[in-house]
């Protein structure tokens, strides 16, 4: 290895460097000795004098000192030994020694204690400290001593020491070769795997944490901790040829590739080839750049394993020694078992890292990468895979990715690990026999835990399979299980299959545990893999043992999913073929076999195929799957069985469109085509399907839209041809793809859709216009192709353009031989659409573009209604270029000449004739500017000069689309801010009142409504100006501003009573309006409080504002139609617009006789009492009976409730509104039981909120007043009515006694009634009732539960509310206390609902969960509860509950793979 240093060969023999070690002995031995074995350590050889020697002691000392490179002086206090002969100054050994080296030049490192010791210096010695300190001082004057308070610091003073005096010798080796030393040594670490088969990396994101600690930090170690598998060494491996690529120097160190003589850093370096040690080639290296240690498995070398203590030692040495150091980062990684028990690795305290496993959603992308869908997946595979090593192992076991061959990958994994950990690791045989019985206790127990100390015998077997991660003891807890409980299974499989005959033995006695089925899963994969002898006959006695429901279609599923069914498999499933429990579950079970596919092919799917079309849909499943790996066949069978009766094309179409198969040939899209062709199809079907077929044989993807679009207009024809059919089909959205299958083939799309788009505009064409010249247009199409960009997507119409141009610019000659054919016709859209394709030609096409501009006066004027001129402008704009001035001079004039209108008629006056004149000339300015200036003959050009002054803002759009634009104030309120208040109020002697909404004036700008707005939204910028605008504005003319500023005077900060005297002084001033009444009531309302004093004539000018109005003029929106299904009490409220009318003002005055110190009860009333004598819109009356009547509970209470019976005497229909029922309840807790009955009589008779808002009123009274017997008999009267106009009151029971069942204190007087109601069969009554499946609160474990749970037994119709959809999770909450109530309610679940559990249209697919956790729950329990939890089960299975099948799928920890959906290619539109 020193062969590139050829200058140190010569001190190999003799260790790197000679170093003289000089010190006193009695109080520095074991500074001296660490820093002698720190010297070895690095490749030096140590020289002392404590050795036997026959030269006289000086003359050997000196002479030593002499022969070395280096001299370290180590000191303390202590004198030591003074030599008589040939010491004349008495000087110590140490000093003559030090006096020695640097007689000879050595070059000297002092280093000395800060901490003496007592006991064996000369600190007590005053003679002898004289001589100690002249020592010091001497050696301070020619050396800079390091000093060092213990061996640790010892040991880094003198790394760096003799680090820096080698380099200055120029004997340190240079750091470039030892680099390449450390990059050789790391050879078995940097050639470790760290990817996945197919080389795929997946990055742990701790590697993050040890780049930042690299980065960021100068020096490290770190200890990185893990479990077996988790991908430690595959990060060092990573890492470490990470950071050689970036320049980094690298040691990498597999401990458990190191030989077993490695007990100390010499052997460490032999080992490694390294010409020095560790330590001494990373100092080295340190000094120059930064370097990484990476230290592999510590935990190979622990005591636990390797029974040698000074084995991992060095190791720890070695970390020990190298931490601390500038610019070296360690990372050691070590198990985590290891590190918690190992003694040595305890107790070495090191900054850990601990990595992750992966999570599953990384795993699962790379198996998904692989075509494996592992949605299914039970959780125990799922942990199994995350670990990396076992993931390598499986991906490289694997043989394909159907589902048996996912099994055996991964029981060929389980195998591989128990060859590895268990036979080949124990010889004796003591792990194996270990891990059968724990599997063998767990299936007597039924417990995956077992105690640990039935396993005494076997404790070091224990200890050695936690540490490989096979079993897991959580700490002090006495109890043993499989790490992933895939193990359980696969050992099980094996001792069925030591054991012949014992796996249906088994599966009968534990049938009716739903645990018993992935033990039955895994020992069929085991048994068939291994013995398919065995396999047939053990599945010949499980399909004949009459197993339950469950167990039969597991067995039906596995047989299903083999890929190559072996001939037992085919024998039984013929046999049952005919079996109607059998037929559909086999059928699903075989989709995706291409075994089974074959082995029906010929006999059995036939005549499935030629079944009622009803029941199709599961061999079309069958047929789908198959598609990908037999296309053929299928095709075949499809064209045989399915293609001749149109009756099936809906199961044809699913199969070729929406499979995950694309087309393959020609003749795929010909079966397409005549499916269209005789069947009415969706149109994002045909979308679809064009889309897809456009994407694999863009030319063959018009044949399917023409066969379409041609179906389409026969149709249109037998209507009789109606333009808004045409209209209607033309202007369709849904082929939103349309435009992209033109462009991948527009001559194709184009010479196919020509003739039928030929019809369709002749269909709807208008006639010829009487004045304009012009090509006919085609009546009821909204602008197509208008360059504005009109709110609706058209991709029918935009496709036409895209093909017609695509065409044209690909074949310009066969375009134009094919627009050639249609220049005579005389519609619009056919000749705009050919124009556009020319426009994109003429390079190549120039004379043909001229003849056909210039031929036809028409052809001037091809555009949209909104540029009548869009398309001809356009072709000239691009022939321009091409023309020479011949031709331009041609073109000029067939412009110059050409006019819009036919002629004049005879009853034209000189106005039409005028303005028809210089629409002509507008038009015609507008083509010749299309010419640029350079290219226009002098003439015209100054013909265009003239036109342009004549029509200086002429655009070339006839009809311009804007958008829409608000109507704003004429004046803003920032602007008001500036202008004088004099010119504010000369712009409001303009916007009187009654301009409104429009400026008398100008159009566009508002009157003043919008400008009052301003004036109120000045008060937030200058409120002072505001109000001094108000003050100066006219009663009559200016009500409007004044009403929006009084309105918001709050914002003004005035004080209340200054806000209060300005709108008095309002008053005075004459302002009566409504607007400003209202305004200032509303602003009252908000001022009064009982901290202001209103003044009187305020209050009585209030109350002289009521006026009696007329019932019908206040209309309101009425709230939405009642509906049983929901509480008026305790539903949420509608909207509802409040009315105008009296009611601000009535409010201003109950707040100010409410707000008032006494409060002016009487007062009040008075008001009221007086109101009422007006006649007064009734919902003026509701909206305010909502908002101050609850006060009347304070008024005197007989005063008020006759009040409110005049009230609701003259005004009933008030009682209808949701607000007021709302009211109504809140009444009930002050007003007498004669008007209670009085008023609740008379709501009952308005209308059917009225109806059923009285029946919860009613009932909330007798839960409050329970003491008035009037109550109980009113309702036990209505209960036992059936007559059905009162249904609706019984229902508004059921909602307030369900409330009553919530509330603890009150649930006991509604249960009872609850009892009653759920017997009725009554519509609205079970409507409401529902709701007790929407209970805030939980249902309680206790009797009243339990009755209602057994009245529900009874009544099972109640569950077909959609409600109910939460009663699955209510029963989840009670099946712990009630079992037997429990499941009884499940099944009749079941009963009641059937297949609507499937069906993932309707919400109670998505609630089955609850019902599956209760199954499993009742499972558990001992005797006829677990029967009853596995016939649940059973019954989900049955009825296809998604859920169910996926639990079972979990439960079976089974590996399906579902197939990745590929997305089908569909044609995107490039433009």
């Amino acid at each position: 290895m020193l062969d590139c240093y050829p200058h140190l060969l010569w001190l190999l023999p003799f260790g790197m460097v000679r170093i003289y070690i000089s010190s006193t002995k009695d109080d520095l031995f074991q500074e001296r000795q660490a820093v002698k074995e720190w010297l070895v350590r690095n490749g030096h050889e140590p020289v002392d004098s404590y050795v036997p020697d026959s030269d006289p002691v000086l003359e050997s000392c000196l002479a030593d000192v002499a022969s070395c490179q280096l001299f370290i002086l180590i000191q303390g206090c202590r004198r030591g030994f003074v030599p008589l002969d040939g010491n004349p100054e008495q000087l110590s050994i140490t000093h003559l020694e030090f006096r020695q080296a640097r007689a000879c030049k050595i070059p000297a490192i002092a280093l000395r204690t800060t901490r003496p010791d007592a006991e064996r210096s000369s600190l007590f010695n005053p003679e002898a400290m004289i001589d100690v300190v002249a020592f010091h001082q001497e050696v301070d004057a020619l050396v800079r001593p390091g000093l060092f308070a213990d061996i640790e610091e010892l040991l880094e003073k003198l790394g760096q020491s003799v680090d820096a005096a080698l380099g200055k010798l120029g004997l340190s080796i240079p750091s470039n070769g030892l680099v390449s030393s450390l990059c050789e040594a790391s050879a078995d670490l940097l050639q470790w795997p760290s990817t996945l088969p197919g080389g795929q990396w997946l990055p742990p994101p701790e590697l993050d944490e040890l780049r930042g600690v690299f980065a960021d930090q100068t020096h490290s170690v770190t200890l990185l901790l893990g479990d077996p598998g988790c991908g430690k060494s595959a990060l060092l491996a990573h890492w470490s040829n990470e950071l050689l690529a970036q320049g980094v120097a690298v040691l990498g160190i597999k401990a458990d590739c190191l030989p077993s003589e490695v007990i100390n850093a010499k052997e460490l370096a032999k080992a490694l080839g390294l010409p020095l040690t560790v330590e001494a080639m990373v100092r080295r290296i340190a000094q120059e750049q930064p370097i990484v240690v990476l230290i592999d498995q510590l935990d190979a070398l622990a005591e636990l394993v390797v029974q040698r203590p000074e084995r991992l030692r060095v190791m720890l040495d070695l970390i020990r020694d190298l931490r601390g150091i500038e610019r070296v980062h360690v990372v050691a990684s070590c198990r985590i078992f290891e590190q918690r028990h190992d003694p040595a690795l305890r107790r070495f305290e090191l900054d850990t890292l601990t990595l992750a496993l992966p999570e599953w959603r990384v795993v699962e992308a790379v198996l998904r990468e692989r075509g494996v869908n592992t949605g299914a997946w039970a959780e125990a595979v799922r942990e199994t895979l995350r670990s990396p090593h076992t993931l390598n192992a499986f991906l490289s076991l694997l043989k394909g990715t159907h589902e048996p061959d996912l099994a055996l990958g991964l029981q060929s994994l389980l195998q591989q690990l128990w060859d590895e950990r268990v036979i080949h690791a124990d010889p004796s045989g003591r792990r194996r026999e270990l891990m059968l019985a724990l599997a063998e206790s767990m299936a007597e127990r039924e417990s995956l835990w077992l105690p640990t100390a039935r396993f005494e015998r076997l404790q070091q077997e224990l200890h050695d399979l936690e540490r490989e991660g096979l079993i897991i003891k959580p700490e002090g807890e006495g109890k043993v299980s499989f790490r992933h409980q895939t193990w359980y299974e696969f050992l099980r499989a094996r001792s069925f299959l030591e054991q012949g005959g014992r796996l249906t033995e088994a599966v009968l006695a534990g049938q009716s545990r739903l645990r018993i089925r992935p033990q039955l899963w895994h020992a069929l994969i085991y048994m068939r893999r291994t013995d398919p002898g065995l396999y047939g006959e053990e599945l010949g006695r499980l399909w004949q043992a009459g197993l339950r429901p469950h167990l039969r279609m597991l067995l039906v599923e596995f047989i299903g999913m083999q890929q190559a069914p072996l001939p037992c498999e085919v024998q039984l499933a013929w046999g049952d073929f005919e079996d109607p429990w059998f037929q559909p579950r086999f059928l699903g079970a075989v989709a995706g076999s291409l075994g089974w596919f074959k082995a029906m092919e010929a006999g059995y799917l036939p005549l499935l195929m030629q079944r009622p079309v009803n029941e199709c849909n599961q061999v079309r499943s069958l047929l789908d799957r198959a598609l990908a790996l037999a296309p053929e066949a299928v095709m075949a069978l499809v064209e045989r069985y399915w293609l001749l009766n149109p009756a099936l094309d809906t199961q044809s179409w699913t199969l070729l469109v929406q499979s995950d198969v694309v087309p393959t040939d020609p003749a795929w899209v010909a079966r397409l085509e005549t499916i269209v062709g005789r069947t009415d199809l969706a149109e994002w079907h045909i979308n679809e399907a064009i889309s897809m077929v456009s994407a694999v044989f863009p030319d063959e993807a018009p044949r399917l839209f023409v066969a379409w679009l041609q179906r389409h207009w026969q149709a249109i024809q037998k209507e009789g041809g109606s333009p808004d059919a045409v209209r209607k089909l033309l202007e369709t959205d849904s082929l939103r793809d349309l435009p992209a299958v033109a462009e991948a083939a527009p001559t194709a799309y184009i010479n196919g859709v020509w003739p039928i788009l030929l019809n369709l505009f002749g269909e709807s064409a208008a006639e010829e216009h009487q004045i304009l010249i012009g090509y006919r247009q085609c009546g009821g199409l909204l602008e197509p192709w208008a360059d504005e960009a009109w709110p609706h997507e058209r991709s029918l119409l935009e496709s036409f353009p895209v093909g017609i141009r695509g065409w044209a610019r690909k074949e310009p000659a066969t375009y134009c031989v094919f627009m050639a054919k249609y220049l005579d016709v005389d519609l619009l859209p056919i000749q705009r659409l050919l124009v556009m394709g020319l426009a994109e030609c003429v390079e190549t096409c120039s004379g043909f573009a001229l003849d056909y501009i210039c031929a036809d006066p028409r052809r001037l004027v091809l555009g949209p209604y909104s540029d009548h001129h869009q398309e001809s402008r356009a072709l000239i704009r691009a022939l321009v270029p091409y023309l020479d001035d011949e031709q331009l001079a041609r073109l000029e004039e067939a412009i110059v000449g050409w006019q819009y209108y036919k002629g004049h008629f005879s009853d034209d006056d000189a106005s039409v004739r005028l303005r028809r004149l210089r629409s002509c000339r507008q038009h015609r300015y507008r083509l010749l500017r299309t010419i640029p200036e350079e290219k226009l003959s002098a003439k015209v050009h100054q013909l265009l000069l003239e036109e342009e002054r004549a029509f200086p803002k002429t655009d070339d759009q006839d009809v311009r689309f804007t958008g829409f634009s608000c109507v704003g104030s004429p004046i803003s309120a920032e602007q008001m801010a500036r202008a004088p208040i004099a010119d504010i109020l000369s712009a409001f002697d303009e916007l009187i009142d009654d301009t409104g909404w429009g400026h008398p004036r100008y159009f566009m700008q508002g009157g003043a409504i919008q400008a009052g707005r301003e004036l109120a939204r000045l008060l937030d910028i200058d409120p002072e100006k505001a109000i001094e605008v108000v003050r100066r504005l006219a009663p009559g003319r200016n009500e409007l501003p004044v009403s929006d500023v009084i309105r918001e005077i709050g914002k003004a900060m005035l004080s209340p009573d200054a806000a209060l005297a300005l709108i008095e002084e309002l008053v005075k001033k004459g302002f009566a309006g409504t607007e400003f009444r209202h305004s200032a009531a509303y602003a009252i309302e908000a001022l009064a409080s009982s901290s202001i004093q209103m003044p009187l004539v305020l209050v009585n000018g209030l109350e002289g504002w009521l006026q009696s109005v007329d019932p019908a003029s206040e209309t309101v929106d009425r709230e939405e139609k009642n509906d049983p299904h929901k509480s008026l009490l305790w539903g949420y409220g509608g909207l509802s617009s409040l009315p105008g009318g009296n009611l601000p003002i009535l409010s201003a005055l109950s707040k100010i006789c409410l707000s008032a110190s006494p409060q002016a009860f009487e007062r009040w009333l008075e008001i009221l009492e007086k109101h009422l004598t007006r006649s007064e819109s009734p919902p003026v009356w509701s909206a305010f009976a909502c908002h101050y009547f609850p006060y009347l509970h304070y008024a005197d209470h007989e005063r008020a409730q006759v009040f409110l019976d005049c009230l609701f005497a003259r005004y009933p229909s008030i009682l209808e509104e949701v607000r007021v029922a709302r009211l109504m309840a809140d009444l009930q807790n002050w007003i007498s039981p004669d008007y209670a009955n009085r008023w609740l009589v008379v709501m009952a008779t308005q209308g059917e909120n009225g109806l059923q808002g009285s029946g919860e009123v009613l009932m909330l009274r007798r839960a409050w007043r329970q003491e008035e017997t009037w109550l109980s008999d009113t309702l036990e009267e209505l209960l036992a009515s059936v007559a059905p106009e009162t249904a609706l009151q019984r229902a508004g029971v059921a909602h307030t006694v369900i409330r009553m069942w919530e509330e603890p204190t009150l649930r006991a007087l509604g249960h009872g009634y609850l009892l009653r109601l759920l017997h009725s069969e009554e519509k609205p009554v079970r409507d409401a009732l529902g709701q007790i499946f929407r209970l805030q609160s939980v249902w309680p474990p206790d009797r009243w539960t339990w009755e209602l749970m057994d009245a529900l037994a009874e009544n099972p119709a109640l569950f077909l509310d959609g409600r109910a959809e939460h009663f699955p999770e209510i029963l989840e909450r009670l099946v712990e206390y009630q079992p037997k109530r429990v499941a009884l309610l499940a099944h009749m679940l079941i009963d009641t609902l059937g297949t609507r559990l499937a069906d993932t249209a309707g919400g109670w697919a998505f609630h089955c969960n609850s019902l599956i956790s209760v199954a499993l729950r009742l499972q558990d329990m001992p005797g006829e509860f677990s029967l009853r939890g596995v016939e649940l089960f059973e019954r989900l299975l049955e009825f296809n509950v998604s859920t169910a099948a996926e639990m079972a799928l979990s439960l079976d920890r089974r590996t399906p793979n579902a197939g990745i959906r590929q997305r089908r290619p569909r044609r995107r539109f490039k433009h």
